[in-house]
């Protein structure tokens, strides 16, 4: 079991109490979904994003207001506002903090 379908389970479980984004930059949200499904797990209020785009993730986590967001894979986001260095990754989760 890879990291992303541990992810994909735990927040499913969680988001059947509370409002929950998943967000992947390695796949779709319909390959998401399909997961999900064959797994047959519940997904409550789970919302998937595909995105890598931080400013556009940033909006959506804006407007969707979750109890709980998943960013599966912090090494795929890119800003247009960051500039490209090896601690781009580290860079994009603290603008995700603030």
């Amino acid at each position: 079991m890879g990291k992303s379908t541990l992810l994909l389970q735990v927040l499913a479980r969680i988001s059947g109490a509370h409002k929950a984004v998943y967000v992947s930059g390695e796949e779709s949200a319909e390959q998401v979904a399909l997961r999900a499904r064959r797994l047959a797990l519940d997904s409550g209020k789970l919302e998937l994003l595909a995105e890598i785009q931080l400013e556009r993730i940033l909006a959506t986590l804006e407007k969707a207001k979750p109890e709980i967001a998943v960013i599966d894979s912090i090494q795929t986001l890119y800003s247009e506002q960051l500039t490209p260095l090896p601690a781009r990754s580290r860079r994009c989760a603290s603008a995700w903090r603030t």
